[in-house]
């Protein structure tokens, strides 16, 4: 990534992220979120998914086990462990909500930024790259050039 996305200014029509700018860090992901305006041409669509930092919140708030503390920061995973000696990257950098991730694509340049849901898009065929095993812990924001 620190070449840039090897595509030509606005040569692409979608763009659609899962579960990867929380290993980023905030600056790191300004960075690449630049790029993906860069590249997407004008009614290009950027589909971001990432885990609901208020989803998570939620549940350990209603969590009444005396150890859902430890579960919430494990879920997080911001801290750096062996796990990273044997899977880099798997640990999470930053975490987003709804506003911080509308934030981030605003200060890029996309202020068309509206909040999604599981397989509902402008991406045509959305059907073939969606997951639905993180359908109920992520947050789903797309933009549009």
């Amino acid at each position: 990534m620190k070449k840039g996305l090897p595509f030509k200014n606005e040569s692409v029509s979608f763009i659609y992220s899962s579960h990867t700018f929380e290993h980023f860090t905030w600056a790191e992901s300004l960075k690449i979120a630049e790029e993906c305006f860069r590249v997407l041409r004008p009614g290009g669509v950027l589909r971001l998914v990432v885990p609901d930092l208020r989803l998570i919140i939620e549940r350990y708030l209603r969590d009444s086990d005396p150890l859902a503390s430890h579960r919430f920061l494990e879920r997080l995973s911001l801290g750096h462990t062996i796990r990273d000696l044997v899977h880099p990257g798997a640990n999470h950098s930053q975490m987003f909500d709804q506003r911080s991730l509308v934030r981030l694509l605003e200060l890029v340049g996309l202020p068309n930024c509206q909040p999604a849901e599981f397989m509902e898009s402008r991406i045509p065929d959305i059907c073939q790259v969606e997951l639905a095993q993180r359908r109920n812990e992520s947050l789903y924001v797309e933009a549009w050039k």
